[in-house]
């Protein structure tokens, strides 16, 4: 489970700097804490499908891809 969070979370810090995002855009973009999506972003805290939904939106991404967690 730790591999699948740690891989979630380099999705999303992935996506957010191709949108040239900070965490605090980010943040105000979802209404989370930027210091648990900094957390989210190292694979330190499981988030719910809900959240990652509100993530991918304000990251103007699919799911899918934070989701995925194929090798690269």
């Amino acid at each position: 489970m730790e591999k699948i969070l740690k891989k979630l979370g380099a999705n999303i810090k992935s996506a957010r700097k191709k949108q040239g995002m900070t965490l605090l855009d980010l943040a105000v973009k979802t209404g989370f804490d930027d210091s648990n999506l900094a957390k989210i972003e190292k694979g330190q805290i499981d988030i719910g499908i809900v959240k990652l939904v509100q993530i991918a939106m304000a990251l103007n991404v699919e799911l899918n891809e934070l989701y995925s967690i194929k090798e690269s």
